[in-house]
C-alpha cells in the first residue's frame, strides 16, 4: 500500500520526468496515423495476394528436349594439401 509519502514522491517524480522528457505534443495524431498507414498497407497486401496466381496449381505437362550426346568430362583440379 502507498501511503502519502510515497504518493509525494510518486507526484515529485512525474514532474521531473515531463520537465526532462516531456510527452511530443503530437504524439496521439502521429500514432493514430501510423496505425492507419499499417492498415492501409495490410489492406494493398491482401489485394495484391488475392490476384496473384496461385502457386500450387498445376499447367499443362511440360515438353522436354532429350539430349543423347554424351558431354566432356571435367577435368579434376588436383586438391591443395596444406603443410
Amino acid at each position: 500500500m502507498l501511503d502519502a509519502d510515497d504518493g509525494a514522491v510518486l507526484t515529485r517524480l512525474a514532474e521531473l520526468v515531463d520537465a526532462v522528457d516531456p510527452v511530443p505534443s503530437d504524439l496521439v495524431e502521429r500514432s493514430l496515423f501510423a496505425i492507419t498507414l499499417a492498415g492501409l498497407e495490410a489492406d494493398l497486401m491482401e489485394a495484391v495476394y488475392l490476384d496473384a496466381p496461385l502457386a500450387g496449381v498445376r499447367g499443362p505437362p511440360q515438353q522436354h528436349a532429350q539430349t543423347t550426346q554424351r558431354l566432356p568430362r571435367r577435368r579434376q583440379l588436383p586438391s591443395r594439401t596444406t603443410r
